[in-house]
């Protein structure tokens, strides 16, 4: 199955480290499971009543549905192999990527950088709305300290 991440595209670094978070853990997870296979597949049939009691909508489900199917039938291939344990010397066991990771930007646009104009303008139009102010405030108190101010 294919895991995807939502992330900001600013937290690259964090994505890669949590990739390889969920990785490491699922393998520690096959590691200890392959020890005892009956243990391992009882595991993920308790994942997989909870999941069917959950909630969650079916979209959400579906990808973790399919990856604790994946397990189940891989140690119940295992387990199904004559000689079957970890460190039995027959190495016909070995361990690939329980699932694939990847990201997709949380914004897609946001990934993009923006322009030059698009940063500058707004901030040049601010300056002159506030020195334009500045200058007109200047204006009427000079005016009314020369006494040139009419109205009252």
């Amino acid at each position: 199955p294919n895991l995807v991440l939502m992330l900001d595209p600013s937290r690259r670094v964090e994505g890669g480290i949590l990739q390889g978070l969920l990785i490491r853990n699922a393998f520690e997870c096959i590691g200890t499971r392959l020890a005892s296979p009956a243990e391992g597949i009882a595991l993920v049939q308790r994942g997989l009543n909870s999941l069917a009691a959950d909630p969650l909508p079916e979209e959400r489900k579906a990808p973790l549905r399919d990856l604790l199917l994946a397990s189940k039938k891989a140690l119940e291939d295992y387990q199904a192999r004559p000689g079957a344990g970890v460190g039995n010397g027959s190495g016909g066991f070995s361990l690939s990527e329980p699932f694939t990771v990847t990201s997709e930007p949380i914004a897609p646009d946001a990934a993009e950088n923006p322009s030059s104009y698009a940063i500058e303008f707004p901030a040049v139009a601010a300056m002159f709305v506030l020195f334009g102010a500045m200058n007109g405030a200047l204006a009427f108190v000079r005016e009314k300290n020369t006494g040139t101010l009419s109205g009252r």
